[in-house]
C-alpha cells in the first residue's frame, strides 16, 4: 500500500514540477528553464547524497565505476533533458490537465513499444484504453473550444 501511495505522490510531483518548469520557460525561455531545473536537480541530488552518506546508508562515491555503467544507462538524463524542454514548449499553451493526459498516454505507447519488443507481448486492451484517452481528450478539446468560442460570440 505505501508503494501505491508514494507512486501517486511521485505523480503528482511530476505534474508539479512540470507545472512549474511551464511558467518558469515563459519567463526566462525554455532552454535557460530547462539548465536551471537540472542545476537544482543536482544541487538537490548532491545534498540529499550528503545527508544520507552521513547516515551510512550510502556507498562512497569512489565506489562508482564509471566504466562499468552501460552505455545506454546515460540516455536517462539525455531523455530528461527532452523531456523537460518539451513540456517548458507545450505546457504553458495547453492545460495543465491535456498535458498530463497526453504524457500518460505517450508513457502507455511507450510501454506497450516496450513490452512488446522486450517480452514480446501485446496487450489489446491496453492499446483500446490508449486509444479512448486519446479520443477522450480531443472530444473535450473541441468541447472547450467551442464553449471559448461561444463566449467570445457573446462578449
Amino acid at each position: 500500500m505505501l508503494n501505491i501511495l508514494l507512486t501517486v505522490l511521485g505523480g503528482a510531483f511530476v505534474t508539479l514540477s512540470m507545472i512549474i518548469n511551464g511558467k518558469l520557460a515563459e519567463k526566462i525561455g525554455g532552454l535557460k528553464g530547462t539548465l536551471i531545473n537540472y542545476i537544482t536537480g543536482l544541487s538537490f541530488s548532491l545534498l540529499l547524497y550528503i545527508i544520507i552518506r552521513s547516515t551510512g546508508t550510502a556507498a562512497p562515491m569512489t565506489e562508482i565505476n564509471i566504466n562499468s555503467i552501460p552505455i545506454y544507462a546515460y540516455l536517462g538524463g539525455l531523455l530528461g533533458v527532452v523531456v523537460i524542454v518539451l513540456s517548458n514548449k507545450v505546457i504553458p499553451k495547453i492545460p495543465a490537465i491535456y498535458s498530463m493526459v497526453l504524457i500518460f498516454v505517450g508513457q502507455i505507447v511507450m510501454g506497450m513499444v516496450i513490452d512488446y519488443f522486450s517480452f514480446h507481448k501485446f496487450s489489446m486492451g491496453k492499446f483500446i484504453g490508449a486509444l479512448f484517452i486519446i479520443l477522450g481528450v480531443i472530444y473535450n478539446f473541441n468541447v472547450d473550444k467551442n464553449v471559448a468560442s461561444s463566449k467570445e460570440v457573446e462578449a
